[in-house]
């Protein structure tokens, strides 16, 4: 994963620039199934929402569909911005590899200053 995916990952919301709505579905015991094509490399990526609506999964696959990484998203808390995933799990089976995150707190929709995301050139 590159380090913008990471942080859309860990955000709840890994949506790749690029990435066109392939494929959506409803299943009977509620859960949204919305699959996203990604032109440039012809991967895809699927989520999964819970019949209350909350990620509880996203699958990345290969143009020729294998499961790159898998990612389950648990322990949602409410918030007074909305609820937030405390737990994320991410599966890479190539790899046989496996990484937790676990959150004990978060604020979502914090105002912070514009230099917070100003890049300082190196001096040299």
């Amino acid at each position: 994963l590159e380090p913008d995916e990471v942080v859309g990952l860990l955000l709840g919301a890994p949506v790749h620039p690029g990435s066109l709505l392939e494929e959506a579905g409803l299943l009977h015991d509620g859960t949204l199934l919305l699959a996203f094509r990604y032109a440039e490399e012809g991967s895809r990526r699927v989520f999964e929402f819970d019949a209350s609506g909350q990620l509880a999964r996203v699958r990345q696959r290969s143009a020729d569909d294998r499961l790159l990484w898998e990612a389950a998203y648990s322990d949602y808390r409410t918030r007074r911005e909305g609820a937030f995933a405390h737990q994320i799990d991410v599966d890479f089976p190539a790899q046989a590899a496996r990484t937790s995150f676990r959150f004990q707190t978060a604020e979502l929709n914090r105002d912070l200053p514009a230099s917070t995301f100003v890049l300082e050139k190196p001096s040299r």
